[in-house]
């Protein structure tokens, strides 16, 4: 995730983009078996920029089963390096932060290959899909940037949106506030990790390892509170409208 002084909100106006063509977004299900964590990095500059001329450069996704015990591996991982398109070039800060070099994606794929890949990774794994027309999943990020911010500006900003299917439009989970309601603590994902006694595993800001750490607060939250909040009902569970 890029630091917070980069990040800026999307309007009202700009969240119109996941009504396409008339399609309203697709209804939540009741309950979600799975969780797909999702953790993007983007470039970045020391000096304070908007989200709007940021990039994603790593499009990572760990998905979990939220019915297994604690500890238990991920069922699945999907990580990609994105060439930047607008401004190819990354900063130093860029690289420092994140440990992405500049040779690490110049050769890669432009973010709407990328996408459909992801899509198409989705798809592969049939227990994800296992409802029919409706997924047995949900996504879920660290706080708001994710998908909130940087995803759907940069797809809006590129004409791409076309390349998210409905079942991808229903919302995302805030993992920050489904541990805040469970725990009445607050923080960003180093915090949290401190918090349920789990040490930091890999890089800060290397987009798989964050999502890999997020994915196991999830699981840590659901094993220590004996009626831990439900992640299908639980406030932190935003829509796009």
């Amino acid at each position: 995730s890029t630091p917070l002084e980069t990040r800026s909100t999307m309007t009202e106006v700009d969240m119109d983009w996941w009504v396409m063509q008339g399609e309203e977004p697709g209804k939540p299900d009741e309950v979600y078996r799975y969780a797909i964590v999702v953790d993007f990095e983007a470039t970045c500059w020391e000096e304070r920029v908007n989200t709007d001329v940021q990039e994603i450069i790593e499009f990572p996704a760990v998905i979990i089963d939220l019915a297994a015990p604690q500890g238990q591996p991920p069922v699945a991982e999907f990580q990609r390096y994105v060439r930047p398109t607008d401004r190819p070039e990354l900063s130093e800060f860029c690289t420092e932060l994140t440990g992405i070099t500049q040779a690490m994606v110049s050769g890669q794929q432009p973010l709407a290959v990328v996408l459909a890949e992801f899509v198409a990774w989705i798809e592969q794994q049939t227990y994800l899909m296992s409802k029919g027309p409706e997924c047995n999943f949900v996504l879920c990020a660290d706080g708001d940037w994710d998908f909130g911010s940087i995803f759907p500006i940069e797809i809006k900003r590129k004409h791409i949106s076309h390349l998210v299917p409905g079942y991808l439009k229903v919302g995302w989970c805030d993992v920050r506030k489904y541990f805040n309601q469970a725990t009445g603590h607050r923080g960003g994902m180093k915090r949290m990790l401190e918090h349920l006694r789990l040490p930091l595993l890999g890089k800060h800001h290397s987009g798989i390892d964050d999502a890999r750490n997020i994915a196991r607060i999830l699981q840590r939250v659901g094993a220590i509170w004996q009626n831990p909040v439900d992640i299908n009902t639980s406030p932190a569970r935003k829509t796009w409208k």
